[in-house]
């Protein structure tokens, strides 16, 4: 999970940051898949984002599969949706 995702869980939502992403993250299902964008910062990359209902808050998600040192999912953004960070 990237520095990002933690702050805002942590400054906006109040609570611990790994466990609420996991949460999160079981949370989703194929119908909350939104589109797939390249990322400008790892040029041909693909990451995903979805918009995922939980604790009755709309969350949006942008993760990546991350193979280069085995296979990971990479979290680059967890915020609610609309929020700025």
């Amino acid at each position: 999970m990237w520095g990002r995702p933690t702050s805002f869980i942590l400054n906006h939502y109040g609570a611990p940051a790994s466990a609420t992403l996991e949460k999160i993250i079981e949370t989703m299902e194929d119908r909350d898949f939104t589109s797939s964008v390249e990322l400008i910062k790892i040029p041909g990359t693909m990451a995903d984002e979805y918009m995922v209902s939980y604790d009755d808050i709309d969350w949006y998600v942008k993760l990546f599969i991350d193979s280069d040192d085995g296979v990971g999912v990479q979290i680059l953004s967890c915020s609610w949706d609309g929020v700025t960070h």
